[in-house]
């Protein structure tokens, strides 16, 4: 992505950042595996200073894989 979404609906989104949002959402594992994903965990093994992050879909996914 280029530019930062408003992450809120309000008088202030812009037309252009909805259909951005909706053409990330739609586009097929765009979500899975896409270039945002990777460019997230990078940014966490800075941020952290470790060698690897792994994102998850949701706590509960996050959870069920520490707990196995």
């Amino acid at each position: 992505m280029s530019r930062v979404l408003a992450i809120g609906l309000s008088p202030n989104t812009e037309t252009e950042d909805v259909f951005q949002a909706f053409k990330n959402i739609f586009l097929f594992g765009n979500y899975k595996k896409g270039e945002s994903i990777s460019k997230l965990e990078k940014w966490f093994c800075g941020f952290f200073g470790v060698e690897s992050a792994i994102s998850f879909n949701s706590g509960r996914s996050a959870l069920c894989s520490i707990l196995s």
